[in-house]
């Protein structure tokens, strides 16, 4: 997944000590439109509310479709894509907090912290 656009990481940094995670908003759209998601920064601490999204990473790495995630196009799995395009709201966003966006894929540290794991 391409993590950076014009130069601008779609990553900002976390703050362990804050119990930051990042959580997803999936923008309202109707079947046709494309995928529009953006990250936000929240701490655990203060409860924010979201649904978590599990899913199949599937085998196929090159079986991917294009969303805009804040303003940036990523590639994700068939499976997720359809996952968001099923749940997807007409009228209001959805806060989602699904690994495979939430969490920096290309940071080692970040994948494999206590934090993340506990939220899987």
């Amino acid at each position: 997944m391409a993590t950076e656009f014009l130069g601008q990481p779609v990553y900002a940094p976390l703050n362990s000590s804050l119990d930051e995670i990042r959580l997803l908003r999936l923008l309202p759209g109707s079947d046709e439109d494309r995928l529009r998601c953006t990250l936000s920064i929240v701490s655990l601490d203060d409860r924010p509310h979201y649904e978590a999204l599990s899913y199949v990473w599937g085998d196929d790495l090159e079986d991917t479709f294009p969303i805009s995630l804040g303003g940036h196009t990523v590639q994700i799995r068939r499976n997720l894509h359809s996952a968001l395009r099923g749940i997807r709201y007409l009228d209001c966003e959805r806060i989602l907090w699904i690994d495979a966006l939430c969490i920096d894929q290309e940071n080692v540290e970040e994948r494999h912290s206590k934090l993340t794991s506990k939220l899987k």
